[in-house]
């Protein structure tokens, strides 16, 4: 590059004094001043010549510089590699190449990771990049033309630089100061924690120890009475031939043995678990500890854990065992409803974010779809094979609403119901398609109402009843069907745990069939489970019922005894609130107007065929498929726009964020926001940021004319 006169003569124009910045001379007993390095990259000697010119007696803060020099973007990387503390560099653009320095900047950047150095480019041909893109593009710190940049300029553009880089070099040292000792607090902290871990671990071998010593079965003897009453466990005591020598009241109950029909009865005719620990309690010279299936002598089962620990007398010898167990049944099934909780949480995630896009997709389908009908001759095949089409298309949509219904993501419209008549309907209904060898027994009796969605209370009922009459189905039996109101009080006995106090309608499917093995009853609701054979079901149905009782803030809880039946109990929020029913004229009506509108969504397809639909009725549209676009074009003309319609999730700029964008300049223009799906904003939450209109994916030409004409009209009134 070839230095202009220009630059040389606003050297030469400058007072001498502004070549140096303010300086504080110091003494030979003073600190020898630091220094900071800065490299200057320019194929022009001259500019070289000149900036160590203006900064030959630079010092501030008690540093000096060096200025290092290169005249290529090769050089310059040598010199970069050599020099990792530079602290700032001035560089030109156009070298080897009509970009080297910016190549020079991202080798900075990105190759030597360097974030502190301070990059001021230097150019003479500025080009027409606006700065702020340069700035936004390249990280550099200062844009400089050069025939613009006097010394006094070069001075203070160097003081800013090197004041920066001072303030992070040091934030750097401060943070590395401060991981160092955080890590040596940190191992401090572990060795400390290392050793009361071993602390405790010896008490607890100590602890284990005496648990299991001679002394406290000792005292458990010499105060039999009173212990063996005032404990809550099981407690049974065998000789060495596993013979019952002792039980206590809690171990009656649990087994269903009689202390008196019990005695000298081998251990494993009163204690019948489903498995033994592996070998005689009697002979075992460890404690034993495991959890197991205990049936007692009714034939009911409870989920125990136990532990045994074998007695020894005077010499040492093993004189007999010690077998202390608990009931945990309702602990496991706690345990199992807070996994499956979780697991439905996980599934609802994924469901949301399949829905959004299963959502955009439908709204083109269906969208373009009314737009061909338009045109389509009545009553030729090209309407029927689209009709067709719109019907499949509303078909998806409401598969995708059961898909959000199960995964409690989204709630359907909710009215108030009579619950009562649905499971009547529901039960003439399977009357005709299930074997006659199954009878049906009903016991309504609650007229109640419920906040619910009708189609998805008859869904429950029909996965329920069919459930139970497959259950039946070989050797027929009884489904029974109870419903009653009950108020839920705060410690209500045999309530779920979750349930708020409240009145809700209690309902119960009961069926006398083959019953549901305990080591699959946990994983019922789970999607996809099913026992049935391929064709027969695909294992949605009670994970769909799950998913909406659940929306209900209701409860779904189910019993079952092999040989002997399932009963599922359902518990729904019951309500007070009676709502009319207000009729309207079934006339078809037209939703034609005008006014004008600007379309926002980030899927083409979909601003097309909303474009489209609206421009066939009457309105004026703008579209556009960046949220950032839409806010440029607004703010140029803000008048311009009668509506804005927008779509919620959108990259750089969502759809709320627009929306208050938009109404700071104009805060009555209506907006509508039109989403697929989105859990972060739900249609209350819209309506106080200030939308006006809620529209949901995908929607077909009725409601989106209606909500146009209906927000436009109210604007204007």
């Amino acid at each position: 590059m070839v230095v202009s006169s220009d630059f040389e003569d606003l050297f030469a124009n400058e007072n001498p004094e502004h070549l140096q910045h303010d300086t504080t001379h110091s003494n030979d007993n003073e600190k020898k001043p630091d220094i900071w390095k800065i490299l200057v990259v320019d194929d022009e000697a001259d500019i070289h010549m000149v900036t160590r010119l203006a900064l030959s007696n630079f010092e501030f803060e008690n540093h000096t510089i060096e200025i290092l020099s290169a005249y290529s973007e090769a050089e310059a990387k040598e010199i970069l590699h050599q020099h990792p503390d530079i602290a700032m560099v001035f560089m030109d653009v156009v070298m080897e190449s009509h970009d080297s320095g910016f190549q020079l900047v991202n080798y900075i950047r990105d190759d030597l990771d360097n974030q502190n150095i301070r990059i001021v480019i230097r150019t003479g041909q500025p080009g027409n990049a606006k700065e702020q893109e340069l700035f936004r593009r390249y990280r550099i710190d200062d844009y400089k033309i050069k025939t613009e940049l006097t010394s006094e300029r070069l001075l203070s553009t160097a003081v800013s630089c090197l004041k920066t880089y001072d303030m992070l070099i040091k934030k750097e040292f401060s943070q590395n100061k401060l991981e160092q000792t955080l890590e040596e607090q940190n191992a401090l902290l572990q060795n400390v924690n290392a050793r009361l871990i071993d602390e405790i671990r010896k008490r607890e071998t100590t602890e284990q120890k005496l648990k299991n010593s001679e002394k406290k079965f000792r005292m458990l003897y010499e105060n039999l009475d009173v212990t063996l009453k005032s404990i809550t466990d099981g407690v049974i005591s065998t000789d060495r031939h596993d013979r019952i020598i002792l039980m206590n009241k809690m171990a009656e109950t649990l087994t269903g043995w009689e202390v008196k029909d019990a005695l000298n009865r081998d251990l494993y005719k009163v204690f019948n678990i489903t498995r033994k620990p592996g070998s005689s309690l009697a002979k075992a010279e460890m404690e034993s500890e495991d959890q197991i299936l205990l049936t007692s002598r009714e034939g009911t089962q409870k989920i125990i854990e136990f532990s045994s620990s074998p007695i020894k007398n005077d010499t040492g010898e093993a004189s007999g065992n010690a077998i202390i167990f608990r009931d945990i049944t309702e602990k496991i099934q706690m345990g199992g409803q807070l996994a499956r909780a979780q697991r439905m949480e996980s599934l609802g995630l994924l469901a949301g974010g399949i829905a959004h896009d299963f959502n955009n997709i439908l709204a083109s389908i269906l969208g373009f779809t009314e737009l061909l009908m338009f045109d389509a001759p009545k009553g030729s095949r090209m309407e029927e094979y689209l009709t067709e089409i719109f019907t499949a298309g509303k078909r998806a949509k409401e598969l995708v609403k059961q898909i959000l219904a199960f995964a409690r993501q989204t709630g359907d419209t909710l009215q108030p119901v009579q619950i009562h008549l649905i499971a009547k309907e529901t039960l003439k209904l399977i009357r005709s398609s299930i074997p006659t060898t199954i009878a049906i027994q009903s016991n309504i009796k609650s007229s109640g109402l419920a906040m619910a969605n009708p189609t998805q209370i008859h869904q429950i009922f029909m996965n329920l009843f069919t459930n139970a009459a497959h259950a039946m189905d070989e050797h027929g039996g009884v489904l029974t069907v109870t419903m009653m109101d009950e108020n839920i009080a705060p410690g209500t006995k045999g309530a779920p745990i979750k349930l708020k106090p409240g009145q809700y309608i209690k309902i119960t499917v009961e069926d006398t069939g083959t019953g549901i093995p305990p080591e699959i009853i946990h994983s019922i609701f789970e999607p996809y489970f099913t026992t049935k054979q391929i064709g027969e079901g695909t294992g949605m149905g009670l994970a769909l019922v799950h998913g909406i009782i659940e929306n209900y803030k209701g409860s779904i809880t189910v019993e079952s005894e092999m040989g002997k039946g399932t009963v599922f109990t359902v518990y729904i929020p019951a309500t007070t609130f009676d709502s009319k029913q207000n009729t309207e004229l079934s006339e078809k009506k037209t939703y034609s107007g005008s006014g004008r509108v600007l379309f926002v969504d980030d899927e083409a397809a979909i601003v097309k065929v909303g474009k489209l639909l609206l421009e066939k009725n009457g309105y004026h549209v703008s579209s556009t498929t960046s949220s950032l676009d839409a806010l440029e074009m607004f703010t140029k003309k803000p008048d311009a726009f009668d509506l804005i319609i927008t779509d919620m999730t959108m990259p750089h700029m969502t759809g709320d964020v627009l929306a208050e964008k938009i109404m700071k300049i104009r805060p009555e223009l209506p907006i509508i926001l039109c989403t697929g799906y989105n859990k972060r904003l739900s249609k209350e939450q819209a309506f106080k940021i200030g939308f006006k209109e809620y529209i949901k994916k995908p929607f077909d030409k009725d409601i989106l004319l209606k909500t146009v004409k209906s927000v436009l009209n109210s604007k204007n009134k």
